[in-house]
């Protein structure tokens, strides 16, 4: 995978970060990421004015461990992201690294 987001985001502790709002985005929602033992990484989507989608919460996204390098986001057994524009990604990240993402179509 070849991030679109060439940020890289480090935390010891959880943090929480959001993206600007997206206008255009993809299907599917690809990470490079890498979080130390007992860390995690989760993703909540979010409308223009920063509400979350129901489906889409903190709560309903299933935590990423590990070291990746396109790792799929899921909120249960959902991938795909609903064609709402324009868009927010909410980033948990705990004892984690996030190197970037992608919205694949």
């Amino acid at each position: 995978m070849r991030p679109k987001s060439a940020t890289r985001i480090r935390t010891g502790c959880a943090r929480d970060t959001q993206t600007a709002r997206i206008a255009r985005h993809g299907a599917t929602l690809r990470l490079s990421a890498k979080t130390q033992q007992g860390g995690s990484i989760r993703i909540e989507l979010q409308d223009e004015n920063w509400n979350p989608h129901e489906a889409f919460s903190l709560d309903q996204s299933t935590p990423i461990h590990g070291d990746h390098l396109d790792a799929p986001v899921t909120w249960g057994a959902t991938t795909k992201i609903p064609a709402t524009r324009p868009l927010v990604l909410r980033f948990q990240l705990d004892r984690a690294t996030l190197y970037g993402f992608e919205l694949i179509p």
